[in-house]
C-alpha cells in the first residue's frame, strides 16, 4: 500500500487496524474476494441495480478472468488508477501517462471501461485533464460530505471521521448542490460521504446503525433532488450487506422515483441534459408554455410560486405573470450565471425587471442561491435534473484495489516505482505484471 497516504488518511492507529483487517478480508487466492464480488453483484441484480466497480489496472492485469466475469454479469467497471497511488503527487504529464497506460491495460484484456476514479479519492484539475486526454467520459473522484452521522460520536470517533474528510478534501454537502457537473469535457460525479470505510473501519457501527446513516442520507438527497453515490468497497460488502439491502428497499419505496443508475449511464444522461434546453412560447392571453427539447427523457420542473409542487412534465403552461426566468443584477458573477445555466434555468442579465426572481447580489454559496430560487414568489422553470420526472438519483459503487493478499504486498513496490518515475521526471511506467496467483484465474 501507499504507506504515506494511508497514514495521512487513517493515522498510525488506523494503519494498524487496516493491517489487521486485510488478513481477514483477503486470501492467498482470489476466490474469497471473487465470491464476495459475486454476492454483491447478485444482490444488486436482485434489486434491479447495476453497480459500478473501479478497478486498479495492475490488479486487472493479474486477475483478468475474475473481472471479465463481472462485466459478463452486467457490472460496469471503471479505471481506479494504474497503481494504487496518490494522483495529486504526480505532475500533470505523469498523470496523463498513468491514466493512458491504465486504460491500455483494460483494452489489452478486452474489458470495457469509460470512467475513472482516483485511488484514495485524491485528484485535482490535472486528473480531470488526464481523464479527458485518455478519452474517458467521467471522473468520480470528488467527495461530498453529508451531516448524517449520529450526534453522540465521541471526540475520538469524530476526529477519525474529520481526518478522512480532510484527506479527501470533501465538499460540504450543506453548501453545494450534490450532482454531476461538466469540467474539461468530462462529467464529474461526486462520491457521497460517509462511506463504508468511515462507517465500518473508523466508527465500527453495527449494520442497523450503518443502514440508518445511509437511509438518512438518501432522504436528504431525495428531499433536495440530488445524487447519492454510495461508496462500498467489495472487501467490506459482507459487513454492509444488510445496510445496502435496507437502502435499496427504501429507495424502491419512495413515492417519487429514485433513479438507480450506473455511473456511465449517469454521465451520458448529464451530457444529454446539457445538450437539451427549454423553449418558451407566449400566447395572446399572456400565458407561457415551456417545453423541453432534446432527449425524450427531459422534463420541465417548476419552482416557486403556487406551481412548485407539480410533477415535472415535458411541457407546462404558466398563467400570465413575470417571465419564468432568473434575472441577474450587475453584481452577480459569470460563475454564478454559468451555474444557473448548467442547472437548467433560463437567465437574463439584460433587463431583469420582468423576471420571476432577480438576483441583485452574489450569493454566499450554492445553498443560499437554490433556497432563494425555491422560494421565488412567482414560478420559475428549469430542466429537471433527472430523467422522466425522477426526484433524485442513486448510484452504487465500490473500488477494487486488491483481490489477494499478494496484491497488497505488491502495492508498496508498485507505488514506489511510480514515485521514482515521478521524482525523476520520467514517464510513469506500469510495473511488470507478476504471474497470476494460483486459483485466481488467468
Amino acid at each position: 500500500m501507499d504507506l504515506a497516504a494511508t497514514v495521512r488518511a487513517k493515522g498510525f492507529s488506523g494503519l494498524a487496524e487496516r493491517v489487521t483487517t486485510i488478513g481477514c478480508r483477503f486470501g492467498l487466492s482470489a476466490e474469497p474476494m471473487e465470491q464476495r464480488l459475486l454476492r454483491f453483484a447478485a444482490d444488486a441484480a436482485d434489486a434491479g441495480v447495476i453497480p459500478t466497480f473501479a478497478v486498479t489496472a495492475v490488479v486487472l492485469g493479474r486477475h483478468p478472468r475474475v473481472l471479465r466475469d463481472l462485466t459478463e454479469r452486467g457490472v460496469e467497471l471503471a479505471v481506479h488508477g494504474l497503481v494504487h497511488n496518490d494522483h495529486t503527487a504526480l505532475s500533470p504529464a505523469q498523470q496523463a501517462s498513468a491514466v493512458l497506460q491504465a486504460r491500455e491495460v483494460f483494452r489489452r484484456h478486452d474489458v470495457p471501461t469509460a470512467g475513472f476514479r482516483a485511488p484514495y479519492l485524491r485528484a485535482d484539475a490535472a486528473t480531470v485533464e488526464a481523464v479527458a486526454a485518455a478519452g474517458l467520459e467521467y471522473d468520480s473522484s470528488r467527495a461530498a460530505s453529508f451531516d448524517v452521522l449520529p450526534a453522540e460520536l465521541t471526540p475520538d470517533a469524530a476526529g477519525r471521521v474529520q481526518r478522512a474528510l480532510a484527506f479527501y478534501d470533501a465538499l460540504d454537502a450543506g453548501r453545494v448542490a450534490v450532482r454531476p457537473w461538466l469540467q474539461s469535457g468530462v462529467v464529474v460525479i461526486p462520491v457521497s460521504m460517509p462511506d463504508d470505510e468511515i462507517l465500518v473501519d473508523r466508527l465500527h457501527l453495527p449494520p442497523e446503525e450503518q443502514a440508518q446513516v445511509w437511509l438518512t442520507l438518501l432522504d436528504a438527497t431525495h428531499a433536495r433532488g440530488e445524487l447519492f453515490t454510495v461508496q462500498l468497497h467489495p472487501e467490506r460488502f459482507d459487513d454492509c450487506r444488510l445496510a445496502l439491502a435496507a437502502l435499496l428497499a427504501h429507495a424502491r419505496s419512495r413515492t417519487e422515483s429514485v433513479w438507480t443508475v450506473p455511473l456511465l449511464e449517469l454521465a451520458r444522461w448529464w451530457r444529454a441534459r446539457a445538450a437539451g434546453g427549454l423553449q418558451l412560447q407566449a400566447a395572446a392571453d399572456g400565458s407561457v408554455t415551456v417545453t423541453a427539447h432534446g432527449d425524450d427523457r427531459l422534463r420541465v420542473e417548476v419552482l416557486g410560486g403556487e406551481r412548485s409542487q407539480t410533477a415535472p412534465a415535458r411541457s407546462v403552461t404558466l398563467a400570465p405573470g413575470p417571465a419564468p426566468v432568473v434575472g441577474l443584477g450587475p453584481e452577480v458573477t459569470a460563475t454564478t450565471a454559468e451555474l444557473l445555466r448548467e442547472e437548467g434555468f433560463l437567465v437574463s442579465a439584460e433587463d431583469p425587471s420582468p423576471c420571476a426572481v432577480v438576483l441583485d447580489r452574489e450569493p454566499a454559496d450554492q445553498k443560499e442561491l437554490f433556497d432563494r430560487l425555491a422560494m421565488a414568489p412567482h414560478p420559475l422553470v428549469r430542466l429537471a435534473r433527472w430523467p422522466l420526472g425522477c426526484r433524485s438519483a442513486l448510484a452504487i459503487t465500490g473500488d477494487i484495489d486488491a483481490l489477494t493478499l499478494a496484491d497488497f504486498v505488491r502495492r508498496g513496490p508498485e507505488t514506489r516505482q511510480v514515485g521514482r518515475a515521478s521524482t525523476g521526471g520520467r514517464e510513469v511506467t506500469a510495473p511488470a505484471a507478476a504471474a497470476p496467483t494460483p486459483g485466481a484465474g488467468a
